[in-house]
This record gives structure tokens, sequence and C-alpha cells, in this order.
């Protein structure tokens, strides 16, 4: 059987472990999907064909589609 003590530790444990993910978690996004000014972003590789027959990649920082030739 465990001990009313054991337990007590595996409690306040597991409170710290889940309080150290959240603070983890919170610090690397920041909820609008952009990242911190000093880490290098990454944008998708996606392209979108123009009107005329041309296409554009995403631009960093804000990974949103570089104007078309002509926009």
């Amino acid at each position: 059987m465990v001990s009313h003590r054991h337990r007590v530790g595996l409690f306040f444990t597991t409170c710290a472990a889940l309080t150290l993910c959240a603070c983890a978690a919170s610090t690397t996004e920041d909820g609008g999907g952009s990242a911190r000014s000093d880490e290098p972003v990454f944008c998708t590789l996606d392209v979108k064909l123009c009107p005329d027959g041309s296409s554009v990649g995403r631009v960093a920082p804000s990974c949103a589609f570089a104007p078309c030739p002509g926009e």
C-alpha cells in the first residue's frame, strides 16, 4: 500500500511538472502565430499562382504571400 507521504509527494511533483510545461508552452508561443524577434522565421513552401501566370511564395516574418506582379 502506498503511504500518505508518498501520495502527497507524488501530487506535488506532478503539479510542479505540469506548471513547468505550461510555463514553457506560454513562453514559446505568443498566440499570434509569429516567432519571437530573436528566433529565425520559417514559412511554409507553398506558392500562390498570380493572374499573369507567375507565382509568388511566402515572405518572412509574417509569412504572408508576396504581392503578385502589378498588385
